[in-house]
């Protein structure tokens, strides 16, 4: 069974489901828990963070909010229309990732700072595009504040891209993961040198100044973007990560899993699923994933089919371990959203997004 980071919109700590305590204070057994929970489920329903695509228009911040429990019906915010206009930066954004602040009364969208509308390319936003990430906050997931722009990796990187996160209890900070690559600056100050994709981690106390950014994977030659997080009932961690090119792996632009060696997001990882979607969808990136609300032995991974569909979702369970393609890849937003996150949301935050329709 996996648990993912946003399923608690990365609360303070992550604790195992095997047992919770009664009124009392005695345990109470999981499959008990798991019956409760089925009957009262803590949460009520899915928020869904997103953008469009890559004309004038559509790299702007879009929302979904689910139709009760079912993470494949949704109703669209503000009647189809940007929740949020970035007017920093490129004045263009992508990849929304939301994050809650421990105490619950604060909520950060990250997001790209990347605008390929405006005639950019992409090959040019990777070597010489923003090192910087947009951020919102909110209290209420209604009211949000004026984007601010926030430098989170040095110039020898042409880009920041597809950032995500999670508040660290054991330091206080929230650390945030992201796509970069390596520059001679000295050497190449235009960029124009061959490069590959790394994950870069920096981290931060308030969103405004971030330390220095570190490198979080790097496999020597072969690019990887777009990485998401599940954490496991065992307490160890997940990843999802895309092959970018080029690369060794015999199926490029395809996402594959890894699993840590001791229950920390530092730890040592192995790959246990490759080429996920294997026969059942194309290329694919932007994984985002959870666990069902109602059913905590179901697990959601949604990939961005970017050349056809869209975002298509697949399950796991204990009993089909293998990711499954649901729906024939049907049960994504009527807009065809792109590239962002799916969150579980509280009856007070669901209400809320309910409210924007």
């Amino acid at each position: 069974m996996l648990i993912n980071i946003k399923s608690s919109l990365v609360a303070t700590s992550l604790a195992l489901l095997a047992f919770t305590s009664s009124a009392l204070g005695s345990p109470v057994p999981a499959e008990s828990q798991d019956l409760a929970e089925r009957a009262t489920p803590k949460y009520a329903g899915y928020g869904f963070y997103y953008f469009l695509g890559n004309a004038e228009g559509q790299e702007q911040i879009y929302a979904a909010v689910s139709k009760g429990n079912d993470p494949t019906s949704w109703d669209l915010l503000n009647k189809g229309n940007p929740i949020l206009v970035s007017n920093v930066g490129t004045k263009g954004v992508r990849d929304p990732y939301l994050i809650r602040s421990p105490d619950g009364t604060k909520y950060f969208l990250i997001a790209t700072d990347l605008h390929v509308g405006s005639g950019t390319s992409f090959e040019d936003g990777a070597r010489r595009g923003s090192n910087s990430i947009v951020i919102w906050q909110s209290s209420d997931l209604k009211n949000w504040s004026s984007p601010i722009l926030s430098k989170v990796i040095d110039n020898y990187s042409g880009e920041a891209w597809a950032p995500e996160g999670f508040y660290n209890s054991k330091t206080g900070k929230y650390d945030i993961f992201f796509a970069g690559n390596v520059f001679n600056n000295t050497a190449d100050p235009h960029h124009d040198a061959a490069f590959y994709h790394r994950i870069f981690k920096s981290s931060t106390y308030d969103f405004k100044t971030f330390d220095a950014a570190q490198v979080y994977i790097d496999r020597k030659g072969d690019g990887v973007i777009d990485m998401d997080f599940l954490h496991g009932a065992d307490g160890r961690y997940y990843r999802f990560v895309k092959n970018e090119v080029p690369t060794s792996d015999p199926h490029p632009l395809t996402i594959y899993q890894e699993v840590s060696s001791d229950g920390t997001a530092d730890g040592k990882w192995s790959v246990v699923a490759g080429n996920i979607g294997s026969g059942q969808i194309g290329v694919a990136e932007g994984p985002t994933s959870f666990v069902d609300n109602v059913d905590p032995t179901k697990s959601w991974l949604w990939v961005d089919e970017y050349n056809n569909r869209g975002y298509v979702p697949l399950v796991s369970t204990p009993n089909n371990p293998q990711w499954t393609l649901v729906n024939n890849g049907a049960g994504g937003p009527s807009n065809k959203a792109r590239h962002g996150s799916i969150v579980p949301l509280t009856q007070t935050e669901w209400n809320a997004l309910r409210a924007q329709i």
